[in-house]
Order: C-alpha cells, then sequence, then structure tokens
C-alpha cells in the first residue's frame, strides 16, 4: 500500500502490483490493507497466490469463504470490484 501512496502522491499513473501469498492473511495485515484500499482510491492490482499447500488441515471461515465457487463475492465483501 506504501507503493501505491507514493505513486499516488508522485502523481505517477502506473498500477502497483501486490502478488500476495495466502499465508498473509493469517495475521490480519492483508485484511487491513484490503479494508484501507477501499477508500483509498489507489491504483493497485492485488494477486492472490494460493498454492493450496497449507502445514495444516484447511478448516475455518477463511478457507471456506476463500474457496467459494464465487470469488468476486469474495473480494466485494470488502467493497473492492
Amino acid at each position: 500500500m506504501g507503493m501505491a501512496i507514493a505513486s499516488k502522491i508522485e502523481h505517477d499513473t502506473n498500477t502497483v502490483i501486490a502478488v500476495v501469498g495466502v499465508g498473509a492473511f493469517t495475521g490480519g495485515m492483508m485484511f487491513e490493507a484490503l479494508n484501507n484500499f477501499k477508500d483509498s482510491c489507489l491504483n493497485v492490482l492485488i494477486i492472490l497466490n494460493d498454492t493450496q499447500i497449507g502445514i495444516d488441515t484447511k478448516t475455518g471461515a477463511f478457507n471456506h469463504n476463500r474457496t467459494t465457487n464465487n470469488k468476486k463475492d469474495w473480494i466485494q465483501r470488502f467493497g473492492l470490484d
């Protein structure tokens, strides 16, 4: 998000690309960033890199919501599209 804010300050029209692994969501900082992106009007493309590999069995609400057939619904929950 910092790179996107810097680009906006510099009036740069390039798109900032963030490649994020699903493990990044467990700490909560990625959810904070998604919430901030909603209102920031920054030019960012977020790529979710799901390797389908985990240390433990995939359980819980995050896994259920992430594996939904309609990924667009999952993204729209953050007010993004």
